[in-house]
């Protein structure tokens, strides 16, 4: 504390900030008014349900590509094998999950 005021002053509180009002700055208008305003939106609209129907023919190829995948996990787990080895083929499937992941990917 003694650095301080020494560097910087004896603390002085602020002066004539108990009568200041708050003001918001929010307002709910639009900022831009521009005639067609309305078919960009509809534009951008059109652009969102595009991306997201293409999304959900993604997804559902994912959803089977890791099902799949989670099966053979499953299997592999259930095997009489050494710990260390069946660990190394889970490892080794959730890599094949993964680029064929990718490939989905890809392709689409």
């Amino acid at each position: 504390m003694k650095k301080l005021e020494s560097r910087l002053g004896a603390f002085l509180p602020a002066q004539g900030l108990e009568n200041t009002q708050e003001r918001s700055q929010y307002k709910p208008t639009p900022l831009h008014r521009s005639p067609e305003r309305g078919a960009l939106y509809a534009e951008y609209q059109q652009g969102i349900e595009k991306r997201k129907s293409l999304y959900g023919q993604q997804d559902k190829g994912i959803v089977a590509i890791r099902g799949k995948w989670a099966s053979k996990r499953n299997e592999l787990e259930k095997l009489n094998i050494a710990k260390k080895n069946r660990s190394n083929l889970v490892q080794l499937a959730r890599k094949h999950e993964a680029e064929e992941i990718a490939k989905a990917k890809l392709a689409a």
